[in-house]
């Protein structure tokens, strides 16, 4: 059995609290992305900055437990990114077909005797 040093609890307490906060996330990730549709990309390029900037500032020789750390976290966010990017495309599709066209008489007719006189 391996002990942690305090460094590796940090990175581990961090990972935690994101991973137990994940739902809380994704729904801000998605709320956050159906405001502002250019939030997805800025955020994937200040990860890759965050990240890389992380890496670039450890020792010369990376603590493998660390490296697989950031590895996980890039790819957990990037799936809650990609996951907001698709349901807002298709949060938008179903707008626009509710919307988009005014009902004809005809289809206005047949939903009438649809639903029963």
């Amino acid at each position: 059995m391996t002990t942690l040093d305090s460094k590796q609890k940090d990175i581990a307490g961090f990972y935690g609290k994101v991973n137990a906060h994940d739902i809380l996330l994704r729904i801000i990730v998605w709320e956050l992305q159906r405001r502002d549709p250019q939030f997805v990309e800025r955020t994937r390029k200040a990860l890759d900055i965050g990240l890389g900037k992380v890496r670039s500032e450890s020792p010369g020789d990376p603590d493998p437990f660390a490296l697989e750390i950031n590895v996980k976290m890039r790819e957990t966010i990037r799936e809650m990114l990609d996951v907001a990017e698709n349901a807002d495309a298709e949060m938008r599709k179903a707008v626009a077909l509710v919307t988009g066209k005014p009902r004809t008489l005809r289809r206005r007719f047949l939903n009438w005797l649809e639903r029963g006189w």
